[in-house]
């Protein structure tokens, strides 16, 4: 008998270590593939880390450009996504010289002699409204623009964080659940994330997820903007909003989009004080020919196109200096893509 109860803890205990052993290495596997898949740079809640690889994205576009104010000139700050960056390839060449904001610099001095202008990319793959905020403040102003204009893609309020973690970084409150996810997401990632799975999905946390849907993506998506703008206001910058549709789905041969995102992101803007301007009404219709290879991004004709639609919202605003003598209110340019 007593063999037999030794041999049954033995077992229980085997068992016990081998169950333990699974989950440890369960653990570690999903931690580096999930990591892997982020394409994490920094230590999470590393504003410095995020910072300085921003630095490394934007250097080489921005050395090109000075810090000082320069007189007859004048500074656009474009900070975006994917799209802004320039992402993407055309017969298998990067595109990302020929990136919207450096296409809407040629066209600003070929149609204006009176001013230099100047548009500097902050494009950042897979940014986020509460990352924008801080390249922003760490990174735009530095550059004096007169001009800040922000790209928002429709997945930017529900793509995954990054670098910055909302529940240090998104300066708004949050609930007993959200906090209780975000302690399994933290320490212990694989049961975090069934937890957040097997509960509630939306009022969960998991790998910084910022969605609409999402009581915390929600929050932290408006709050972003809101900060965004109360630090132009300050510095007295004139700024719009660049929507650009990337969900866009195809029945019957013809694209559709979904007006009913495209309306709560209205509102967001609306109601965060920011004037917005929406690029898919000129996309559709030739949306084969502006895609580059990945069938996502746009080609070198479809960011030309896209820095045609903001020249003609900068001359129809006279949002640029060139305005003040010339008849700009006029719609002045073709949106065609050719």
């Amino acid at each position: 008998m007593k063999k037999y109860k030794k041999e049954r803890m033995v077992n229980i205990l085997v068992l016990v270590i081998t169950i333990i052993l699974f989950l440890v290495i369960a653990e570690l596997a999903f931690r580096m593939v999930s990591y892997r898949l982020r394409g994490v740079w920094c230590d999470e809640d590393s504003l410095d880390c995020f910072i300085e690889k921003g630095k490394s994205i934007y250097s080489p576009r921005l050395s090109a450009y000075s810090m000082e104010e320069e007189e007859g000139v004048f500074r656009i700050a474009i900070l975006g996504d994917s799209f802004t960056y320039g992402f993407g390839e055309e017969e298998g060449k990067p595109i990302k010289d020929k990136a919207f904001p450096e296409q809407l610099e040629v066209l600003l001095n070929n149609k204006f002699d009176d001013y230099k202008y100047e548009v500097l990319n902050f494009g950042y793959p897979s940014v986020t409204a509460l990352e924008e905020y801080f390249v922003l403040k760490e990174l735009v102003l530095d550059y004096n623009p007169d001009l800040f204009v922000l790209q928002i893609t429709s997945n930017d309020a529900f793509s995954n964080v990054y670098d910055l973690n909302p529940f240090t970084y998104c300066d708004i409150e949050f609930s007993p659940a959200e906090k209780r996810a975000y302690w399994f997401h933290k320490n212990l990632k694989l049961p975090g994330y069934l937890y957040v799975k097997l509960t509630d999905s939306k009022t969960g946390h998991y790998v910084e997820k910022i969605n609409p849907g999402n009581p915390i993506g929600g929050r932290c998506f408006r709050r972003s903007l809101e900060r965004i703008k109360d630090v132009l206001d300050e510095k007295g910058i004139p700024a719009f909003i660049v929507y650009i549709q990337d969900e866009v789905s195809e029945k019957n041969g013809e694209y559709q989009i979904d007006l009913e995102l495209i309306s709560e992101y209205n509102q967001t803007f609306a109601e965060t004080g920011f004037d917005y301007l929406h690029t898919y009404p000129y996309m559709l219709e030739s949306r084969r020919e502006v895609l580059s290879d990945d069938g996502y991004h746009y080609n070198t004709k479809g960011n030309l196109l896209i820095a045609k639609v903001i020249l003609n919202h900068l001359t129809e605003h006279e949002l640029v200096p060139s305005c003040e003598a010339q008849a700009c209110s006029l719609k002045i340019i073709n949106l065609g893509v050719d």
